[in-house]
């Protein structure tokens, strides 16, 4: 079993474990030279064939973090800002229309991204655009949500001038519930600072499906590619049934342990080798 506890540092911290099951078929086990020999094998394309969904990940997510720090420093947001400090409510009503177009137009070229907002100081969406991947929409004044309640709203205006915080990825939820059918997303978030003073944050939240489908449609092969977070749970899995069963997910507890729970504690130790069990590496 390869995995990887992390590929990118901070960005994949409390997120991202990576465990691959190789499927070594009936009959390949003649003597033990022969065996080891088609073991060494299996492992060595194991690890390149981790290593190689591993960048495709880290390569596009590394992408987001430049996309929000891009939508953060859009002219129509700075312009709302300031018709916001000045009291002037028919510039903010004017920025604030520019400001959906500008992200309608970003949406529009980015169909992985989900949701494009920008949340005020008190956590309430201020504009939003949603996408389906092949259609953008601007969100009514009148459908925007309160987000404050939400960690991801709370850990973001912690914040400075320029970080970025990276959600876990997890199932979105919209007014308090999970959406359905299931929607993965990992968040990138920035917060929004005129002076000293916070202004909100702007915010994407990435279809994770774009990059879990690397490890859904696996042949196999070439085995099987598990993702699990750090406590164990399935984010990736050939069964459907057993993927987001973590407490803020679907809550159905299962998880690496039941099935490998020999291996478990070393994968979630963040240590990396290999793990061999019957017919499995």
């Amino acid at each position: 079993m390869r995995f990887l506890r992390s590929i990118q540092g901070k960005l994949f911290v409390a997120f991202l474990t990576v465990v691959l099951i190789p499927l070594i078929g009936t009959g390949l086990y003649g003597n033990w030279i022969t065996s080891r020999i088609i073991e060494e094998r299996v492992i060595e394309s194991a690890r390149s064939n981790v290593e190689q969904h591993a960048q495709q990940i880290a390569g596009f997510l590394e992408s987001v973090r430049g996309d929000v720090l891009y939508l953060a420093h859009l002219d129509s947001l700075q312009r709302l800002l300031q018709a916001r400090a000045q009291g002037d409510d028919e510039g903010v009503a004017y920025w604030r229309t520019q400001l959906a177009r500008d992200f309608l137009i970003f949406s529009a070229a980015r169909p992985t991204y989900y949701q494009v907002r920008y949340l005020d100081e008190t956590g309430r969406e201020v504009v939003r655009v949603d996408s389906d991947g092949r259609l953008s929409r601007i969100i009514p004044q009148d459908k925007l949500q309160d987000k404050s309640h939400r960690y991801y709203f709370q850990e973001t205006i912690k914040l400075g001038p320029g970080e970025i915080y990276v959600s876990p990825l997890d199932l979105n939820r919209e007014h308090g519930q999970i959406e359905v059918p299931y929607r993965p997303v990992i968040r990138y978030a920035t917060p929004i600072y005129v002076g000293n003073a916070l202004r909100g944050i702007v915010i994407i939240n990435v279809y994770a499906d774009y990059f879990l489908r690397f490890l859904y449609e696996q042949g196999p092969q070439k085995g099987m590619l598990l993702m699990v977070d750090q406590d164990g749970y399935y984010l990736a899995h050939p069964d459907p049934t057993r993927r987001w069963g973590g407490p803020v997910d679907l809550n159905t507890e299962y998880g690496l342990w039941r099935d490998y729970p020999d291996a478990a504690s070393q994968v979630l130790s963040g240590q990396e080798g290999t793990f061999i069990s019957g017919d499995q590496a």
